[in-house]
């Protein structure tokens, strides 16, 4: 058991859908600490809103007046 809240990277692996050994003891930690539950939650949110925002082309002249 962890007796800290997780650090940036660890909830990023979380957050990746990782399955390495070293991540269960972060799931469990997840499921017994509110704030790292929704440290990782917000993480998702953002992540996910990501994957669902428009891809805006700009194109090349825009590029070049920046």
């Amino acid at each position: 058991m962890i007796n800290r809240h997780l650090l940036p990277n660890e909830i990023d692996l979380l957050v990746d859908g990782d399955v390495g050994f070293g991540v269960a003891p972060l799931r469990a930690h997840v499921r017994q600490c509110a704030e790292c539950r929704a440290r990782v939650d917000d993480a998702l949110v953002v992540t996910h809103s990501f994957a669902t925002t428009e891809k805006a082309y700009t194109g090349w002249r825009w590029a070049v007046t920046v």
